[in-house]
């Protein structure tokens, strides 16, 4: 079924929190009164209590999970968890054909290449360079 076939229907959730080593999970039911429009078209619910939320038909099919989008190291705030309710039919469909959305080449790194000291170039070396030497106090 379409997510827009639960508009006004019953449905359950579960909203899970992870506070230091302990996890908080709340369970509830609402109804879906309303719909954005989102990606390509598709509706994702309007959720009164944030996109943390799991969504469950009352057969317990899993229709909207929280996802987050990574960002880069350089642009990702230092504690940034902001999720996005996806649809679940979604996520299937891409499960279903992996080799057209992942890349074989993004690999992780092993231990040593992660381990490397990155080279900041000819302007951390002129400051390295220039750096005081230490001073011994008089005695």
């Amino acid at each position: 079924r379409d997510l827009d076939d639960y508009r006004h229907r019953l449905v359950l959730t579960a909203r899970i929190k992870v506070a230091g080593s302990k996890r908080i999970a709340r369970y509830e039911y609402e109804r879906i009164d309303g719909f954005d429009l989102g990606w390509q078209g598709h509706l994702y619910p309007q959720l009164a209590d944030g996109q943390d939320t799991f969504l469950f038909d009352l057969d317990g099919h899993l229709l909207v999970l929280p996802i987050g989008q990574r960002c880069k190291v350089s642009v990702a705030e230092r504690w940034d968890d902001e999720t996005q309710a996806s649809l679940a039919r979604q996520i299937a469909e891409v499960l279903e054909d992996l080799d057209s959305a992942t890349d074989s080449k993004n690999l992780p790194l092993g231990v040593e290449q992660e381990s490397r000291i990155a080279w900041l170039g000819s302007c951390c070396s002129r400051w390295i360079a220039n750096w005081p030497a230490p001073t011994r106090s008089p005695s």
